[in-house]
């Protein structure tokens, strides 16, 4: 005899309940379990139109299962498309097979991009029967581990100030800049993304309203926005962050964003340089850099910086019809990383 459910979209007054069934899968103080952090990923985030992103399985009058998808502005070449990160599917283990099945095709159809994390082979299989395309394989994020062969944040600073030096000398006009750090983001930031937008290939759309709820409005994460300004124009924006190692206590700093136009290599060289000095006040002892945009990569890496390439473990799904996703598939066309659902 089969078992009845239903599957549908989660109305407010249901958050409550779906936090009693997420104790069965998250410790409690797990930073999934703040209600606050899921209403800023689901309902407070500007590409959420109209009911809640999340599904909700249930069967006499209880939840059995639940999935969830972050929407995000994509641009693919000309064309602009809402994806859809998936997080949050949990089934009782009772309803496995084609109950978590059926739910999880539900949230496929919501949008022609679908991002993932961790897919094993044999899901991987399943979405390739489903006719979906996998682009993962052009999804490549490069961290820079930015104190080279253990080399202290002062002299990472010198060998910035040096490779500054160098740019300067083939820059047509002098680079005087000033070095700001703000919580909130400043208006003038969509001037800066305008020029940035149009070589990017395929990119999250990171304008003024992705920035100021993914890194501004973020209630359990403490980021900073480091401005670099010539003349009162945004030449350089990073995000950063700065957490505790567990272990040791130690302090260390992590570039999330380094946004520049295209090429402007003294703006990239001085934007880093800023976050380094702002990490050597608040006494970090090592930095960190996720860089997505391969001609800065390049810059730091001839400086000795240690580079790891490696594949995210992401799927990203198109459906075949979808010609100019398809396009896509070039080399280095994907010019973002979106990281795990942590980043979040």
């Amino acid at each position: 005899m089969s078992i009845k459910y239903s599957i549908s979209r989660i109305k407010e007054k249901e958050i409550d309940a779906l936090f009693e069934f997420r104790k069965k899968v998250f410790p409690e103080n797990n930073k999934q379990m703040d209600i606050a952090r899921w209403r800023w990923l689901y309902m407070d985030n500007p590409e959420t139109a109209g009911s809640i992103p999340v599904w909700l399985m249930e069967s006499n009058g209880k939840i059995i299962g639940t999935i969830g998808a972050i929407p995000v502005r994509v641009k693919v070449g000309m064309e602009t498309c809402v994806g859809s990160f998936c997080t949050d599917y949990y089934v009782d283990e009772k309803f496995l097979g084609l109950p978590s099945f059926k739910l999880l095709k539900i949230m496929l159809a919501v949008s022609p991009l679908n991002i993932g994390m961790n897919f094993s082979g044999s899901a991987q299989r399943l979405f390739q029967k489903m006719g979906y395309s996998d682009l993962s394989a052009n999804l490549i994020k490069v961290s820079l581990i930015l104190t080279a062969n253990g080399a202290s944040l002062n002299n990472l600073k010198s060998l910035l100030k040096h490779m500054g030096k160098q740019a300067l000398r083939k820059a047509v006009s002098p680079f005087c800049c000033e070095a700001e750090v703000v919580t909130k983001l400043p208006n003038s930031y969509q001037f800066l993304w305008e020029d940035i937008a149009p070589s990017l290939q395929v990119a999250v759309i990171k304008d003024e309203s992705y920035l100021k709820w993914r890194y501004e409005s973020c209630p359990s994460t403490d980021y900073r926005f480091i401005l670099l300004k010539k003349n009162g124009t945004i030449r350089s924006l990073a995000v950063v962050l700065i957490q505790n190692q567990n272990v040791s206590g130690a302090k260390y700093g992590i570039i999330l964003e380094l946004l520049v136009r295209p090429g402007d290599r003294v703006a990239a060289v001085s934007g880093i340089k800023a976050c380094v000095d702002y990490f050597e006040k608040q006494e970090c002892s090592t930095c960190f850099s996720q860089l997505s945009n391969s001609w800065p990569i390049n810059c730091f890496s001839i400086m000795g910086f240690s580079k790891s390439q490696y594949d995210l473990g992401a799927m990203v799904l198109a459906e075949k019809n979808k010609d100019y996703l398809n396009k896509a598939r070039i080399p280095q066309a994907w010019t973002f990383s979106l990281g795990d659902t942590d980043r979040y």
